[in-house]
């Protein structure tokens, strides 16, 4: 039923995760995904508190 279901954009949900993970002592938080390369650039330029981002769904590669 998708009334039960709560969407949240990946943005906020990778801020609140990463800030959960460093309150708990994490010294590095490393997202994992697996998303078009336009969304992990936006991750990339609007998350806070990421140290690296490892997206793997375009098979590209790139720095930023």
């Amino acid at each position: 039923n998708k009334s039960n279901v709560n969407y949240k954009d990946y943005v906020e949900a990778a801020n609140e995760l990463a800030a959960e993970l460093r309150e708990e002592g994490a010294d590095l938080v490393i997202a994992m995904t697996h998303m078009k390369w336009g969304n992990d650039t936006r991750l990339a330029q609007r998350a806070e508190g990421l140290d690296l981002i490892l997206g793997g769904h375009d098979h590209e590669y790139g720095i930023r």
